[in-house]
Formats: C-alpha cells, sequence, structure tokens
C-alpha cells in the first residue's frame, strides 16, 4: 500500500514537472534560465493577447520592444531586417517561439556584424533596429527581454541559446484550439530519433544489421501506432495531446514498475 501511494506520488509530481517546463528549445527548464543577470520577466499578457488588424500599441514601446500582448494576424518572418519592422508583427513571432534581436541604428558595424551571425540562418531568430531604443541593443522573447550595451556581453549567447525555438506560449495554443488546429507536443513529435537509437540498442545487443527500409518501416508503424493512441485518449478524457503524451508514457513507467516490482 506504501509503495503505492509512494508511486503515485512520484508519478504526479513528474506530470506537474513536465508541464511546467514543456516545450523545447530552452536550455533546462524555466527557472534555471530565468536566473540570467539583468533578465526582465513578463510572464502574463493579462489574458488578453488576440490576434488582430492594424496596429496595436504597447507600454513603453518607444524605448523597449513589446514582449507579448494583442499581435497581427500575421507573424513577421525571421530574418534579419535593416529597417525597422512592426512591433506587432515580431510579437507574433516571438508568440510562436522566436527571438527578436534589435538594436539602436548607430550601433558600431563590428557589432552589428556579430548580431548578424547569432542570426542569419536561423528560422527562430529575427533582428532589426528599433530607434529610440534606452540600451545600445535588446533581446526579447515571449515574457523575457534583456538589455545589454555590447553584442559581446556573454549574455547574448545565453539569452539566444536559451530562448530560441521556445515552447507556444500558453495564450498561442489557445487561439490554435479555439481554431481546431491540431497541436502536436515535442515529446512525441521528436521521438523519432530516440526510437531509432533504441532500434541500434536492440540491434547491438542481438548482433543484427537492420537495412534501412526495415528501420523506416518500423519506425512508421511505432510512429502512427503511438500517434493512434496519444490521439484516441485525448479524445476520451478530453484533454489535449501533451498531456495525454505524459499520462499514457507515465502509465507505462507504472506498470513496469509494479511487475518488476521495482517500488518497495
Amino acid at each position: 500500500m506504501l509503495g503505492s501511494v509512494a508511486l503515485a506520488a512520484l508519478l504526479i509530481g513528474v506530470i506537474v514537472f513536465a508541464v511546467i517546463n514543456q516545450g523545447s528549445g530552452a536550455k533546462g527548464t524555466l527557472a534555471q534560465v530565468d536566473k540570467l543577470s539583468g533578465l526582465i520577466k513578463s510572464d502574463t499578457a493579462n489574458g488578453k493577447a488576440r490576434h488582430v488588424t492594424g496596429v496595436v500599441s504597447y507600454p513603453n514601446q518607444a524605448s523597449a520592444p513589446p514582449v507579448n500582448g494583442s499581435h497581427n494576424v500575421l507573424p513577421e518572418t525571421c530574418a534579419v531586417y535593416s529597417q525597422k519592422i512592426p512591433n506587432e508583427h515580431a510579437v507574433h513571432s516571438m508568440e510562436h517561439g522566436a527571438a527578436w534581436v534589435t538594436y539602436r541604428p548607430d550601433l558600431p558595424v563590428s557589432q552589428l556584424a556579430t548580431l548578424k551571425g547569432e542570426v542569419n540562418g536561423n528560422p527562430y531568430r529575427l533582428m532589426s533596429p528599433y530607434p529610440g531604443l534606452k540600451s545600445a541593443i535588446s533581446l526579447q522573447a515571449w515574457g523575457r527581454q534583456l538589455f545589454v550595451d555590447s553584442a559581446s556581453d556573454k549574455r547574448v549567447k545565453e539569452f539566444l541559446g536559451s530562448f530560441t525555438n521556445g515552447p507556444t506560449t500558453p495564450e498561442g495554443e489557445k487561439i490554435l484550439l479555439d481554431r481546431n488546429i491540431d497541436i502536436l507536443p515535442d515529446v512525441l513529435a521528436n521521438s523519432g530519433g530516440v526510437t531509432v537509437s533504441y532500434y541500434e540498442w536492440v540491434q547491438n545487443k542481438r548482433s543484427e544489421t537492420w537495412t534501412l527500409e526495415e528501420v523506416d518501416e518500423k519506425l512508421e508503424r511505432a510512429m502512427k501506432r503511438v500517434y493512434k493512441n496519444v490521439d484516441d485518449f485525448a479524445r476520451q478524457r478530453k484533454v489535449d495531446r501533451r498531456i495525454a503524451s505524459y499520462a499514457l508514457a507515465l502509465a507505462r513507467i507504472e506498470s513496469v514498475y509494479k511487475e518488476r516490482e521495482i517500488f518497495p
């Protein structure tokens, strides 16, 4: 009885941890990366983040780019821009995990080149000048902002490494779900590589060599089966696919623990 209670407590704890720290692209948990010196946090848009048309007015936008709130229905393409871009389009990009680098137009050429090197070619980073900016450079992600005086500041890499391709925000997820747009959780979408790694382990243990076609066939069959299980669970329990993925995974762990009597 005591073992069952301990197991249940562990599973609940893991679910809570997974939900709080969901998403890919961040190095470590949000609690860890939020310790970055000088980081300004704005975790909420007061429940008012909406897709709108036209120009949006943001607080303190004259000297500081916005980091959340209502935004245009179209996100800004992630790229390096030489002209100021509309705030409301950049905010939409951040809602979907982009990091936005802004700088004063008079930033030295050498520093500009450094920033471009961090942004160019990354599909989840955009960069643009921001006249009136209160520091030489500012870095933005959804709900997070950092002001620095130099592109060589080590926090630039730390910020971009932590928040590029961050998780879809709760506000963004709600909009997608309200529009009946399917969201595939990263714990499921990213599982293909781990599955193939498992296949490699099996081949080594058995001293076997599978053809590429065999691996592809096994992977496709496994991914389709798991997706169906997750989708069925989500529909039956009326939860999203992320919760369904965690619940099914933890249920499998629970069954193995019980079968092997791992817990006392």
